[in-house]
């Protein structure tokens, strides 16, 4: 009996060892290429309009899209200087940085926040141009319904690595720009 029970707390033991090893340690990345995440039905807001039906990554990304394609960036509330434009790709393109031939930021993918107690659609992007010693390169940009456009910065300096359900946005202190809406 002993004997059965030794080699019983052995192969226990050994099974939990497995399955601990198994498991992934590190943060989970989000796939470009998944559109098959289900939100639920809920409204969503994207700069001053709304969707309410069964929200999908796929039709969130296509409203993000549809909203910011060929809109130009302003400095101010009264359009009066351009910062630059986000394209069809749904990159944006900055008119200092690199003549507005290559993307200043990239277009990754789009999730769900809160914000000021509505839940927006934000786009998640890389920034190919950072400042000084900044460690993070992904951007969290969120379009309210005055246009005004507001940025987080969060997820690291890895591009093959997306910013995750788990990743903490801090909130820049300056609006990153305003665009006309439809």
């Amino acid at each position: 009996m002993k004997n059965i029970k030794t080699k019983l707390f052995f192969l226990i033991a050994v099974l939990s060892f497995a399955v601990s090893c198994s498991n992934q340690t590190t943060r989970p990345e989000l796939s470009t290429e998944s559109t098959s995440k289900v939100y639920g039905y809920k409204t969503v807001y994207y700069g001053n309009k709304t969707f309410t039906d069964n929200i999908t990554q796929e039709k969130i990304e296509s409203l993000w899209k549809d909203m910011i394609k060929d809109k130009t960036v302003y400095a101010n509330s009264s359009y009066s200087s351009v910062t630059g434009n986000f394209k069809s790709d749904a990159n944006y393109y900055e008119t200092k940085w690199n003549s507005g031939n290559t993307a200043r930021t990239e277009f990754r993918k789009c999730t769900l926040i809160e914000y000021n107690n509505k839940e927006y659609i934000a786009g998640i992007y890389w920034d190919n141009q950072t400042g000084i010693g900044m460690q993070e390169r992904y951007r969290l940009i969120v379009i309210d319904e005055n246009g005004t456009e507001h940025a987080w910065y969060g997820g690291g300096g890895n591009a093959d690595m997306l910013p995750d359900d788990n990743t903490k946005w801090v909130k820049y202190n300056f609006i990153f720009g305003y665009i006309k809406l439809d």
